[in-house]
């Protein structure tokens, strides 16, 4: 069972991986 904050740190951390590979291909024109 996980608690909320372990929840919301890995939701946390997928979140600015997903942005880290996702901004990236954003700013291309």
């Amino acid at each position: 069972m996980m608690t909320t904050t372990t929840k919301r740190r890995m939701m946390t951390r997928m979140n600015s991986c997903l942005l880290e590979v996702v901004s990236p291909v954003a700013q291309v024109p």
